[in-house]
């Protein structure tokens, strides 16, 4: 549920009081933080993100990926 401006670009739609970013619903408040940063980041670089963007990114944080908490913590440590 993004916005078209004046301009035909995509406007992006952050409502802390429900959680959601483009209409998106994303109940885990560490979730929701994580996704908006990242939204926020590179919306400043030029992206415009969809609503189907923000259900894949949720999509992708509430699943479970053992190989790559496996490299990060390779990389990182615990």
């Amino acid at each position: 549920m993004a916005v078209e401006n004046e301009d035909g670009q995509l406007s992006l739609i952050i409502d802390d009081q429900s959680q959601s970013i483009q209409g998106v619903k994303i109940p885990d408040r560490a979730i929701y933080q994580n996704i908006k940063f990242v939204v926020k980041s590179n919306v400043m670089e030029g992206w415009q993100p969809t609503s189907a963007d923000i259900e894949e990114l949720k999509s992708f944080m509430e699943t479970e990926h053992p190989k790559l908490e496996h490299q990060f913590k390779t990389i990182f440590g615990d």
